[in-house]
């Protein structure tokens, strides 16, 4: 509970279909602890995932410099309630502890939802990797998120699916349960998500 009350108090990000804040909830969550404890609890042990907190608001926010009229001048983006992030925090994190503890280890390609890496991370792998490509006179080709979004379609992720990968992989059966619970229907992933499709074929359509 600390560490959820910690990143509680360091999110300044609008707040879901419920209307609480971060920092409101961290405010009440002291109070609520035991209530709080109760319930995230009751959720990992039955494996079930509320489905309110699966319900987001979409908004569409404006792009600086873009025409009003254009479908290009908004970012769409889906605000969940904290309550729900904060359980899917800790359902990550007990899956990444697991990986971590007894394997397979994730790839170092991969820098979204892992501790201690960023976008910057990332950023500066892709500068090095290009620049040895340029280096020895090899080809880069750049492909845009609009040119992306025009003539790719990103694959599907199926729960049925990703529950079957991740039972293969060894991992405990209450933690498959959490995430199954977690995960309606398809998710759309983008397929540089993944370092091989060989090693995720089952997790694509």
């Amino acid at each position: 509970m600390e560490a959820i009350l910690t990143r509680l108090k360091a999110r300044k990000k609008a707040p879901g279909p419920d209307g609480v804040h971060a920092r409101v909830l961290a405010v009440v969550l002291p109070h609520m602890e035991v209530s709080v404890r109760e319930l995230y609890t009751a959720c990992l042990r039955s494996g079930r995932f509320p489905v309110a907190w699966k319900t987001g608001r979409l908004c569409l926010v404006r792009k600086e410099g873009r025409s009003a009229d254009s479908s290009e001048a908004y970012r769409p983006i889906v605000l969940l309630d904290e309550a729900g992030k904060a359980l899917e925090w800790v359902v990550a994190s007990r899956l990444c502890r697991h990986l971590s503890v007894e394997g397979p280890e994730l790839s170092e390609a991969q820098y979204g939802f892992r501790a201690g890496r960023s976008t910057l991370d990332a950023l500066w792998d892709l500068r090095s990797h290009t620049s040895g490509v340029v280096d020895g006179v090899g080809r880069i080709a750049r492909l845009t998120r609009k040119t992306a979004n025009q003539t790719l379609q990103s694959p599907l992720v199926n729960g049925d699916s990703l529950v079957a990968l991740l039972q293969s992989k060894g991992t405990s059966s209450r933690a498959v349960t959490e995430i199954h619970a977690g995960t309606p229907g398809a998710l759309g992933v983008p397929s540089c998500c993944y370092e091989t499709r060989q090693e995720m074929q089952l997790l694509v359509w």
